[in-house]
């Protein structure tokens, strides 16, 4: 299982570009940010960054390339600066699929971004429309396929548990997006956050959201899929801001501060007892010693050892 390990310095610029309002957004609550950052701001952090290696800039949140060429230029400009004194290692945006065109790519790609995150959420039609997301599965296609011909790295970002969802659809749909080779991809179960349109739907009890266990289940099903394809899985599960890791802001949903150790160990128990039952078949011995390798002895045991006790 491949973890992502460069540094990332990330910057939030929240609902800017996005003129669509998704049935899930809030993003303040994700961010924990109200205000854009200022180029001051931006240039304070990088100088200030005390890592070992060189941080990778991101401008998450809002959709960037939405956004009209001279607001981009002004987020990127002090970004494009530290890279060409090679203080920073690169820098990436996230985006939606259907902002995406030959012409934003050019300008992203003048100033030094070199990673493309998509926002696709599903590439089932039902769900995407049930979430008011705006966009198609054919945007998605269409996205990927012009980044990659640009040659920046591609992000694809999950969201298992929309309203409509399932599943088959889930499983499905991070097949087609793995055939398409993203260089790495997101997986956050969904969650309902106060202020949004999802949530009003919880209350009047049109929407359930996924359990914890069923959220775990399906993210590791994810998971399963991405890795087979060589696709590097740098998060699981949302990270705990402020307002999150209190709970101030969430409402409903399968949150957990440690979401992704308890996806990584439940992969690695069905691995394990996978190897377990074969062995069993070809009748090699009635008992089985498992080694692991120290750096996956965590994972091996499971969160709070969960795995130790279901063998």
């Amino acid at each position: 299982m491949t973890e992502n390990t460069r540094n990332i310095l990330p910057f939030f610029i929240p609902h800017l570009g996005c003129p669509h309002r998704c049935i899930f957004c809030n993003q303040y609550s994700v961010s924990g940010e109200e205000l854009c950052p200022t180029q001051e701001e931006i240039g304070a952090a990088i100088n200030k960054w005390e890592g070992e290696t060189l941080p990778e800039i991101a401008f998450y949140g809002g959709s960037f390339s939405g956004l009209s060429q001279r607001e981009q230029e002004y987020f990127l400009r002090p970004a494009f600066e530290a890279l060409k004194k090679r203080r920073v290692g690169g820098i990436r945006i996230s985006t939606r699929p259907d902002y995406i065109n030959e012409e934003i790519l050019d300008f992203l790609k003048g100033f030094g971004v070199s990673t493309v995150e998509l926002g696709v959420q599903s590439m089932d039609d039902e769900v995407l429309k049930k979430s008011c997301r705006g966009h198609s599965p054919d945007d998605v296609v269409r996205a990927v396929r012009l980044i990659k011909e640009k040659r920046f790295k591609v992000g694809v970002q999950i969201m298992p548990g929309l309203p409509g969802d399932t599943w088959e659809k889930s499983i499905k749909g991070a097949f087609f997006l793995a055939e398409m080779e993203p260089d790495l991809a997101r997986i956050y179960p969904t969650l309902v956050l106060k202020d949004t349109s999802l949530h009003k739907l919880f209350l009047k009890g049109k929407y359930c959201p996924l359990s914890l266990d069923d959220a775990v289940e399906v993210s590791r099903d994810l998971l399963a899929v991405l890795l087979k394809f060589g696709v590097n899985v740098i998060r699981i599960g949302l990270q705990p801001t402020k307002n999150i890791a209190e709970g101030a802001r969430i409402a409903a949903g399968p949150f957990h501060p440690a979401f992704g150790e308890l996806v990584k160990a439940a992969l690695f128990r069905e691995q394990i007892v996978w190897a377990v039952n074969l062995l069993f078949q070809k009748k090699v011995s009635p008992r089985i010693g498992l080694f692991v390798s120290y750096r996956d002895c965590s994972l091996a045991a499971g969160h709070k050892r969960n795995n130790l006790h279901y063998l």
